[in-house]
Order: C-alpha cells, then sequence, then structure tokens
C-alpha cells in the first residue's frame, strides 16, 4: 500500500477517520494492539569500559601508544647502559593518551 501517493480525501476515506476529530478513541485502541505503540525505541547505551576501549583503540590513539612503548623501551636501555634517561618523556605520552581518551569519552557521553 502506498499511502503516502494518495490523496488526503482518498485517506480519510480508507481509513474511517473525520477531519476534524481524527481518530475515536475505539480506533486508537484497536490499531495499537494491531500495529504496537507508537514509541521510538530507545538503545541500550555501551558500558563505560566500552567506550573506553573504543576511545583507546582508535589509530591515532595506537599511534600514540606505540610511541609511548618505543620511548619506555630506548629510556630502559639507555639507563641499563648507563646513557642519560628522560623518563618524563614517556610519562608526557601516557597522560597525553589518557586526556585524549577521557576527553573523547566524555564528548561522547555528552552527545549521546
Amino acid at each position: 500500500m502506498k499511502d503516502f501517493m494518495e490523496t488526503k480525501e482518498t485517506l480519510l476515506t480508507t481509513f474511517h477517520v473525520n477531519p476534524s476529530d481524527g481518530l475515536t478513541d475505539e480506533q486508537v485502541e484497536k490499531k495499537r494492539l494491531e500495529y504496537g505503540a507508537n514509541t521510538l525505541t530507545r538503545q541500550k547505551s555501551d558500558s563505560l569500559f566500552k567506550r573506553i576501549w573504543d576511545a583507546a583503540t582508535e589509530p591515532m590513539i595506537l599511534m600514540l601508544i606505540a610511541a609511548g612503548f618505543i620511548a619506555l623501551g630506548v629510556n630502559i636501555i639507555r639507563g641499563m647502559t648507563g646513557g642519560e634517561t628522560d623518563y618524563l618523556e614517556c610519562l608526557g605520552i601516557f597522560v597525553a593518551i589518557s586526556l585524549s581518551v577521557i576527553i573523547s569519552v566524555v564528548m561522547e557521553g555528552k552527545s549521546a
């Protein structure tokens, strides 16, 4: 049935509707039983862990994590060989990653 292609008068006649009053209470109940309630179903929101996981597994974040581990590995090797280490650089990378993930999760939560 292509109701959207019909004229207003044809639809009113087909569905036995009074244009000034609309459907009667009996018609509303009958349609509700036949087709279900006219409500939107709300999707279940993702858990906090799932949202964090999704934010942390974005390609740019994965590259930053890899860079952080590389920097950490280089600093550990330097430290073991008696060279100069800079663990503050590694800490900065991981703080930046954490802030990015937190901001992504919060903004996604607000938009949902």
